[in-house]
């Protein structure tokens, strides 16, 4: 029988969102959670009460209060927040498996979200599943998130989830030369973004070289000069306030002037929404990864 993961207070502070303080006062005053003690009297948390705590300060961000919360069981909070759910009206309905995903989701039910994700994967094509499958489910991931129907541990483990069945796509028979550098600019640490675009471009059989996140532009450039790629994509999930369109302007213009004229720049992510460039070189800003995938069907 697996061990159950265990999470320190401090753990669960970064997961939730919520404090230390407020969680002390959770579990004296409400008694919401039971954490065990460790021999040296640590409280420790069991994913079970995280992924609680998780959908409480969900809860509490959409008007609900603690008191009122406190007094539901575990199933009375996932019906309270189902019915959030039900209450959001989206203008298209979601693909039939897709919305199971976020069925399942709503009850922790990641034994059948996994089934959903295997089956699809069986039963399409590489192309297909992405731009049928995890590209709708990814977008639904990001709309929940802004709008606060998701909290960070449902997206952490979807998130993990959609990695794991991005890597094991089977690779394409289609080739083609092709270049493209992948990263994230420097201080953006989230890459499930730019790991579907590098792997939809592997689909359309492009050479793909993945830097990750977090890349130093300097670094980036000399990469670009060493590999001489033919397009370099350049993701951020960052917002867009002030210091990071600031910081994602700077970025840009560095790498333009540091690599070859002949490379395409290419853009996508939260901070690049609204940004208008003037650069002496091809480049593209994509506002979704649909957009993306039909310039790379067009161009590869």
């Amino acid at each position: 029988m697996p061990k159950e993961n265990i999470y320190t207070i401090s753990e669960v502070t970064k997961l939730t969102g919520t404090t230390e303080f407020l969680l002390r006062t959770w579990e004296l005053r409400y008694n919401l959670v039971q954490p065990k003690r460790t021999t040296t009297g640590r409280r420790v948390y069991s994913s079970k009460e995280v992924m609680k705590l998780s959908k409480i300060v969900s809860l509490l961000d959409q008007g609900y209060k603690i008191g009122k919360l406190a007094a539901l069981s575990q199933k009375g909070i996932n019906k309270l927040e189902n019915q959030q759910h039900l209450n959001f009206k989206r203008p298209q309905d979601l693909y039939p498996p897709v919305k199971k995903v976020y069925e399942y989701l709503i009850v922790t039910n990641w034994l059948e979200i996994k089934k959903i994700f295997q089956d699809q994967r069986k039963r399409r094509t590489s192309r297909d599943y992405l731009k049928n499958f995890i590209l709708p489910i990814a977008t639904e991931m990001s709309h929940r998130s802004q709008d606060q129907r998701i909290d960070i541990i449902q997206e952490h483990i979807l998130s993990s989830l959609i990695k794991e069945n991005l890597y094991a796509l089977k690779p394409s028979n289609r080739k083609s030369s092709t270049k493209i550098l992948f990263a994230t600019i420097e201080g953006d640490h989230h890459d499930l973004g730019l790991l579907i675009s590098k792997t939809i471009a592997e689909a359309y059989g492009a050479q793909c070289i993945y830097l990750g996140s977090h890349v130093p532009q300097k670094e980036l450039a000399e990469a670009c000069i060493r590999l001489q790629p033919d397009y370099i994509v350049i993701g951020t999930s960052l917002n867009t306030a002030g210091r990071n369109r600031d910081n994602l302007l700077k970025y840009i213009n560095f790498v333009d002037q540091h690599i070859p004229q002949k490379v395409n720049l290419w853009l996508g992510g939260n901070a690049t929404e609204g940004l208008s460039l003037h650069l002496d070189r091809p480049f593209k800003i994509f506002s979704n990864l649909d957009e993306y995938a039909q310039q790379l069907e067009d161009k590869i």
